[in-house]
């Protein structure tokens, strides 16, 4: 969360990924400036890589 939050404070541009293992964590890394969370225990491999391949693309 502290990386998502430095990460938007020092005007970084790039999408902001993060890693969560649970849904509350989640929903704070995303206020705290993340794109996109992934709840680890659900959403590891295929999901993970579309993901952040559909992110990239709308860059």
């Amino acid at each position: 969360m502290i990386t998502a939050r430095n990460s938007r404070e020092q005007n970084f541009t790039h999408p902001v990924m993060v890693h969560a293992l649970f849904e509350d964590a989640a929903i704070q890394m995303k206020a705290a400036g993340a794109d996109e969370t992934f709840l680890t225990m659900t959403n590891a491999g295929m999901g993970l890589a579309e993901r952040a391949s559909a992110r990239l693309k709308l860059q």
